[in-house]
């Protein structure tokens, strides 16, 4: 999955990856900096196969909650 490397004229500071139980990469959040201000982005493959970035909600296509944030290595 490609990052873009800015965004909203911010530039990529930081990736976190985000992983099912089977600790598979199913999307990015990424933080960009710049003005003194933050934006974190998440972005997410579709179904599709499409990159898109995801704003209000972290997209499923079931009625489970999302994963957290390196689900795999929780014990």
């Amino acid at each position: 999955m490609s990052i873009p490397n800015s965004f909203n004229g911010k530039t990529r500071r930081h990736t976190w990856d985000y992983r099912n139980e089977q600790g598979e990469i199913i999307g990015h959040v990424a933080r960009y900096d710049g003005d003194g201000k933050k934006d974190i982005a998440p972005f997410f493959r579709r179904i599709s196969g499409y990159l898109s970035l995801h704003f209000l909600s972290f997209h499923s296509t079931s009625r489970e909650h999302p994963p957290a944030n390196n689900v795999d290595e929780m014990t």
